[in-house]
């Protein structure tokens, strides 16, 4: 058995991808249900339009050779019994099946099989117990999970698998070559074009994909009898038009604009942003809600719509009064379709403050405190960045918030203001209080089903 080995070439390779007008007849197990009619299988050949299509494409393009799916024909059926074989023969140029290694597809099928048969046996099984049977559903559900394992791993088989044994086939015959530069016509099934062309762009090739697009004019919408379909064959008129499906360009990379507040932008930060994930981290300092709005348009405008989908705005830093007016510049300096993701978090209190909510959640779900609306929540320190942030999302979830100043010497109008600022920005009430002993802050917390500190 051969073994699948996937390698790019060193060589300067261009393969021409052309769709043809069929799905070449191929399958990991044969299929328990036949096709209701037969005869439908005759139709899957080229056609004359198409064989004209290919002799263009070879006239205008040195090809070196040629390939095609194997599919279920032996290579005597694939050369003698293939229209296209005579084509390439004709012209002089070499013509390779390419395809599955068959004892592997065996190997593969065998897999299958054993899963298919476990899964008839359950259908079985499941014929002859009566309703109401407890094991029904076991048997369901079991049955349930081959079928999905079984579908799963026969389309793995049909497309990746067998779309990279193809590239292989295609790329040995490119290496077998003595030369530099390579081109190759392969003729593609169309449930193939878009993996293969991807799978072999990734080897280092050059893919020029081309769908065969059928034109049939002055063909009647409906004819009767023997005689009226052969009198519309000789009015109507083929035409096999390619249409050359042209090459993505490289997609705009993701750009993260660190806008921050302080001295300087923290590196930690920096790194956390380069491994989510984005190509590109430009931090900027000192940042005010003057220049917020320029930064933002500057960015997007220049990038375009597409652009600015993959641009983002992460707004941080420890001055937090400062930074809620630049998001509001920020978002105001955007509108359709130039509009990107922004990432409000300054020195973290946000992302600290969901995972904390997120603590609360989990563990009311377990003693049965969910949901938590009308629920009693103390937030010790509550003053602060972090706090603050949960005190709103508590707020917002329904609890009835109280945050606590535990610092002696703060200003107890300055506790107050910031209670009413979390009131403004949850749209409900949170209280705020100053407790700064053992006992002002027992008096607090005593009758609360949720503390936070």
């Amino acid at each position: 058995m051969k073994v699948l080995e996937l390698k790019p070439t060193k060589k300067k390779a261009t393969v021409i991808m052309l769709e043809k007008e069929y799905d070449e007849p191929w399958w990991v197990l044969e299929p328990a249900v036949k096709p209701a009619n037969p005869l439908l299988e005759r139709l899957k050949r080229p056609s004359i339009a198409f064989i004209e299509l290919v002799k263009k494409i070879v006239e205008e393009n040195k090809v070196d050779f040629a390939t095609e799916e194997l599919g279920l024909r032996g290579e005597k059926e694939f050369y003698e019994g293939n229209v296209l074989a005579r084509f390439f023969k004709k012209k002089g140029i070499p013509f390779y099946p390419v395809d599955m290694d068959e004892a592997a597809r065996l190997y593969l099928a065998a897999g299958l099989e054993n899963r298919r048969a476990m899964r008839n046996m359950i259908l079985d099984e499941l014929a002859k117990l009566p309703d109401g049977d407890w094991r029904r559903e076991y048997l369901l559900a079991y049955g349930q999970y081959l079928q999905q394992e079984l579908e799963k791993q026969e389309q793995e088989i049909t497309y990746n698998v067998r779309e990279s044994w193809i590239a292989m086939g295609i790329i040995d015959h490119i290496n077998k070559l003595e030369k530099d530069e390579v081109t190759v016509l392969h003729i593609s099934s169309p449930r193939h074009m878009k993996g293969l062309s991807e799978l072999l762009s990734s080897l280092n090739v050059n893919v020029v994909p081309v769908r065969a697009e059928k034109k049939v004019e002055g063909l009647p919408e409906a004819v009767k009898g023997r005689d009226e379909v052969y009198a519309a064959i000789r009015a109507g008129r083929i035409q096999v038009v390619p249409v050359v499906q042209k090459k993505k360009g490289p997609e705009p990379p993701y750009i993260l604009f660190f806008l921050d507040t302080d001295e300087q932008v923290s590196p930690f930060d920096i790194c956390m942003a380069y491994d989510a994930g984005f190509d590109i981290v430009v931090p900027y300092e000192k940042v005010t809600p003057q220049t917020a709005r320029s930064l933002v348009q500057d960015a997007i405008f220049s990038r375009g719509p597409k652009g600015a989908k993959r641009t983002n705005f992460f707004i941080g830093g420890g001055n937090l009064e400062l930074v809620k007016k630049i998001v509001k510049e920020v978002v105001g300096a955007m509108f359709p379709p130039f509009e990107a993701t922004v990432i409000v978090d300054p020195r973290g209190a946000n992302t600290t403050a969901a995972a904390m909510v997120l603590k609360v959640v989990k563990g009311a779900r377990k003693i049965g405190l969910h949901p938590l609306e009308g629920k009693k929540a103390v937030i010790l320190g509550g003053t602060g960045r972090v706090g603050g942030s949960v005190a709103v999302l508590l707020a917002r979830m329904g609890c009835d918030v109280t945050i606590v100043e535990t610092y002696p010497p703060a200003d107890m109008e300055w506790v107050k203001a910031r209670g009413k600022e979390l009131s403004e920005e949850a749209g409900a009430e949170i209280k705020a209080v100053k407790a700064t002993t053992q006992d002002e802050i027992y008096e607090v917390v005593k009758d609360a089903q949720l503390i936070l500190a």
